[in-house]
């Protein structure tokens, strides 16, 4: 997929197919609201973003629940929980690593809601991986999946390419990482 930074973005809807869907049923911090989010990617632009740019972010149709991955105007990834109540978000840097480098990435965004810990990796190798304070609220979405923007509109849109874009609803080990940057198209199993 190629996004052009302005209006195009993708939206998946529990509505239309209920088994891609982010929605959950035990409210929060279990392990069914775990979720793992896998894509290749790579910006359009270098130097300096206008504003953040949203990879992916699943929400309440713009409400205030929901997993994000971002890419920020300074050129860090952010990864971010919205419990309904409080915005945890961290933000994976790594010493002389900028992601606006109109390069392929490999990235993988590891939301693990029973230990409220958001860990990140570029190309297999870990950049972050920091517990947040407890997730209080609901951090299950209840409907739609959007990719390339954020929320139901082309809010904070991507620019750039995109490929082999993957939601797990389970938490990732680090060899899990490595098998699929070296294994790139197959799927964990």
């Amino acid at each position: 997929l190629e996004f052009d930074g302005v209006s195009d973005y993708l939206q998946v809807s529990t509505v239309d197919n209920t088994e891609i869907g982010m929605t959950t049923t035990s409210g929060n911090t279990s392990s069914q609201d775990n979720r793992t989010v896998a894509v290749w990617i790579k910006p359009a632009e270098s130097g300096t973003f206008a504003a953040i740019q949203h990879i992916f972010y699943a929400s309440a149709g713009g409400g205030a629940d929901g997993y994000g991955l971002l890419l920020s105007n300074s050129g860090v990834l952010i990864m971010e929980v919205d419990d309904g109540t409080t915005r945890h978000s961290e933000v994976s840097v790594i010493a002389n690593f900028d992601f606006r480098q109109n390069v392929w990435m490999r990235i993988v965004a590891v939301f693990d809601a029973v230990n409220s810990n958001l860990t990140s990796y570029v190309n297999g190798i870990e950049l972050m991986n920091e517990d947040t304070t407890q997730w209080t609220g609901d951090v299950t979405p209840q409907g739609n999946i959007v990719i390339g923007a954020h929320a139901t509109s082309a809010t904070f849109p991507y620019n750039g390419q995109m490929s082999d874009f993957q939601v797990w609803n389970e938490v990732w080990s680090l060899s899990d990482v490595q098998y699929d940057y070296t294994h790139p198209e197959k799927l964990i199993t």
